[in-house]
């Protein structure tokens, strides 16, 4: 029921005033759901270009590991992210990557 009212609600905001008005509600809300990494792989794949990850740093003890990666395009460092996990640290950097390329922000793709 609550799935339904916020639908009801974005869309009618959406149908009223635009996309720009719900685009930063909508990203914001499932942000843990967006691939940045497919994104980016999608964007690079266009360009023939390619991304590597790299771990730069694991730190804390096993139950509470902090990850640092960077993502790597044309042997430059185009992000870095940190995360609980290495997907989630992997993931932060290619948003980041994404920034440094001017790809964010791209109609339902993902931006802040």
């Amino acid at each position: 029921m609550l799935a339904a009212l916020l639908e009801a609600a974005l869309a009618g905001i959406f149908l009223e005033h635009g996309f720009e008005a719900v685009e930063v509600a909508i990203v914001d809300a499932f942000r843990g759901q967006i691939e940045y990494k497919t994104e980016l792989q999608e964007e690079l794949a266009r360009m023939r270009k390619q991304v590597v990850y790299t771990v730069l740093e694991t730190e804390g003890p096993a139950h509470e590991r902090r990850f640092t990666c960077a993502a790597t395009i044309d042997g430059e460092q185009r992000g870095v992210g940190t995360g609980s996990t290495k997907k989630e640290a992997e993931q932060a950097a290619a948003l980041q990557a994404l920034e440094s390329l001017g790809l964010e922000g791209e109609p339902i793709r993902g931006d802040r």
